[in-house]
């Protein structure tokens, strides 16, 4: 049987990249036992640019990020290590490209290969309807500061919190 050659490829802004990345990895899975691919971020490309989604099947981030794009297509590729490497970045344009089972990282002179994890193991975020509810940051970060205090920071009695 012929397994279909998977090809994905952009290029993006190191910083633009980045920040979405360690976003999304917020959500990354770090308890032992858990699927494998949950300790990668699934970037999906298309012509909007690329989604980092990041998810430990309680809590899911989803990023978007504007991008040139050359070839739609998915992978996962490692959280903490991609996240790591494009920190350790200089700034300017990074290019990704995925063949098969790698991700080629290019930046300036520099040059990587990334073993990706397996895009059809990554679970199906459940799509959400417009009947959610938006709420713009700075409302957010005003209701949340005024009720952490209040939490508990003992989980002896979760009742209690």
């Amino acid at each position: 049987m012929l397994v279909e050659e998977q090809v994905v490829k952009f290029r993006c802004e190191r910083d633009t990249l980045a920040d979405a990345v360690s976003t999304a990895q917020r959500a990354v899975a770090s308890r032992t036992g858990a699927l494998p691919v949950l300790s990668g971020l699934r970037l999906t490309v298309s012509r909007d640019g690329v989604e980092v989604v990041g998810s430990d099947l309680e809590l899911t981030i989803r990023v978007r990020a504007t991008a040139q794009v050359d070839t739609d297509g998915v992978a996962v590729l490692p959280a903490r290590l991609f996240a790591d490497l494009l920190h350790k970045l200089e700034p300017g344009s990074v290019s990704l490209e995925v063949k098969d089972d790698d991700a080629i990282i290019e930046c300036g002179r520099f040059r990587t290969t990334l073993r990706t994890l397996p895009a059809a193991d990554f679970p199906r975020i459940a799509e959400h309807d417009e009947a959610g509810v938006r709420v713009a940051a700075p409302e957010l970060a005003e209701a949340l500061r005024q009720v952490v205090p209040a939490a508990s920071k003992d989980d002896a009695r979760p009742i209690l919190t």
